[in-house]
């Protein structure tokens, strides 16, 4: 989280509002200037990393907010509640969500980065705007520098620039040339979410045990997760093959 005396002397929030996101699940810290073409939503270490790339995409001439995210948990809780509370109570006026309230003018592109698993960030993804993509670093364990395993898993500040972006063609905001952009921040295509190989594949199917296709999520945890999975766009998302014990 960013320090909020630094916060409070950009001036864009009173600390009263400040203490209110913080304790709510989320808050700009760091607006753009003028209206907004990509918000970054991260929290912790990773946040550094949405920080590089807000300068890194400014200087490109684009308007960038930040924004520190203190607990998608406790957002997705309220929107659940407020749910619950509009089902219950028809004739009463509508209540709002927080996560809804803090994302209400939001557009363009909004990428939320973090260094837990995706579906910790995708659990809001049903009450955010269109646009919104999650990068996380769901996968096996690996042992190396921060900063290999940020490009492994695509949660660095270059693929961070490169999501916003490539979100912004896929909504028609802009046309640019995608693979040139990849060639200017040193990203290559492939997908840590997939099976290792076909070979691994057919050997967990000798033993009988499922692998979800790529880009698909299985019954089970399509219910677990409540069917909030958020599938980003042109990107595979394999959550890994289920164990001996988990029903397929």
């Amino acid at each position: 989280m960013p320090d909020m005396a630094d916060v409070l002397a950009r001036g864009a929030l009173t600390q009263d509002q400040l203490v209110k996101g913080v304790l709510d699940g989320g808050y700009c810290f760091d607006p753009a200037q003028s209206e907004a073409d990509i918000h970054l939503l991260a929290s912790g270490s990773i946040l550094q990393q949405a920080i590089r790339a807000k300068a890194e995409l400014q200087a490109l001439g684009y308007e960038v907010s930040l924004w520190s995210m203190t607990s998608y948990v406790e957002l997705q809780r309220d929107a659940f509640a407020v749910a619950a509370a509009n089902r219950q109570n028809p004739q009463a006026p509508a209540q709002v969500s927080k996560v809804e309230a803090m994302f209400d003018d939001a557009s363009g592109a909004i990428i939320a980065v973090t260094d837990y698993m995706a579906t910790l960030a995708q659990g809001i993804a049903a009450w955010m705007p269109a646009g919104y993509e999650v990068l996380g670093t769901d996968g096996f364990g690996r042992s190396d520098t921060r900063e290999k395993l940020r490009a492994f898993f695509e949660v660095d500040s270059s693929f961070i620039q490169y999501s916003a972006l490539s979100e912004l063609v896929a909504a028609g905001h802009m046309q640019l040339n995608l693979g040139d952009v990849q060639q200017q921040l040193g990203i290559r295509a492939r997908c840590h979410y997939a099976p290792t190989s076909l070979q691994s594949a057919n050997k967990n199917s000798a033993n009988n045990i499922s692998v979800p296709v790529c880009s698909h999520v299985s019954a089970v945890r399509a219910a677990r997760f409540g069917n909030l999975v958020h599938e980003p766009r042109n990107v595979c998302r394999a959550f890994g093959p289920a164990t001996k014990n988990e029903p397929t």
